[in-house]
Formats: C-alpha cells, structure tokens, sequence
C-alpha cells in the first residue's frame, strides 16, 4: 500500500493535515459482480477468488479540496519512472496493480 502512504504523506504536507485529519483509505474497487464462488472481493494465501481474476484494482481513496487537485496529480506523478512505471511494486505485477485515477 505504498501509494496510500504517499498520499497521506500528501495530506500532511499540503493540505497541513494531522493523524485525526487524514482522508487517504485504500481497497479494491472495479471488479466484475463475483466469482463462481460468489465472492465479490476475498483475497487469501490460497489465491482463491484471489483480486485480480475478479478484475479488481488496489484504489486509493481521498477527500481533497478541487483547489488541491494538481498538486496531488504531480505527487502522483511522481510515483512513476520515465517509462510509467513504478519501482516500489517490484513483484507486483497484474491487473489488481494497473494504475486509474478517477474523479
């Protein structure tokens, strides 16, 4: 959950957010309506109707000011390398790692 960790750390540095104040959640979010097994979002060591065959991704969710929404849209920037991708997720490769911002 790195991104949800640069994002609080947003939080705090523009918009003077304390611990009590921090908006930034993390989930997954986009995934069809469930699985042969009917569930909707389970994840487990087993892999069994594990995120990604679910077409889930990993989103993180926050409550920003309109005014603040290019300052974040360059810290999310910043996550990535030249070629859009980003050195924390080593491993993490799939689906559930694609990269969406929504509004």
């Amino acid at each position: 959950w790195h991104v949800q960790h640069e994002f609080v750390q947003a939080e705090k540095r523009i918009l003077n957010r304390s611990d009590d104040e921090l908006t930034a959640r993390t989930g997954y979010a986009g995934g069809k309506a469930g699985a042969l097994d009917g569930k909707v979002c389970y994840h487990n060591f087993n892999r069994v109707s594990d995120y990604g065959p679910l077409g889930h991704a990993e989103v993180v969710s926050l409550r920003i000011p309109p005014s603040s929404y290019k300052e974040f849209a360059v810290e999310y920037t910043r996550l990535f390398d030249k070629n859009g991708f980003r050195p924390d997720q080593g491993g993490d490769k799939g689906t559930e790692y694609r990269n969406l911002v929504g509004f």
